[in-house]
């Protein structure tokens, strides 16, 4: 089935797994020890790949999904996110703190430390 076909996450947690699943052991692997300072790198692979396949681009953007980034962002799961926020919420931001999210949740299941 290919990705456009694909329901889209909604939440950060759906991410997470969305992107775990399409990436291979290796990748997991390499972005698990990658060193925080450097998860940048991987901002035009990943990080585009993300964008491009999670829906944030344009006027159809996955809008749940950005707004629940938004709120982990903030460190305030249940805040409401006001519209302004959501709609100046760059994709480029957004796939940032899912890679990280994804390097932290690999780094836990290998019990590597920070």
């Amino acid at each position: 089935m290919g990705m456009k076909n694909r329901k889209l996450p909604k939440t950060v947690p759906e991410a997470l797994t969305f992107i775990e699943k399409a990436i291979g052991k290796r990748d997991k692997n390499y972005i698990r020890k990658l060193k925080k300072n450097d998860l940048y790198e991987l901002h035009m692979t990943l990080g585009m790949w993300i964008r491009n396949n999670l829906g944030m681009w344009g006027v159809k953007n996955n809008r749940e999904l950005m707004v629940d980034i938004l709120r982990l962002d903030s460190g305030s799961p249940r805040k409401p996110i006001p519209e302004n926020l959501v709609m100046n919420f760059h994709p480029d931001n957004a796939s940032h703190v899912l890679i990280e999210e994804l390097w932290k949740k690999l780094r836990r299941k290998n019990g590597s430390k920070k």
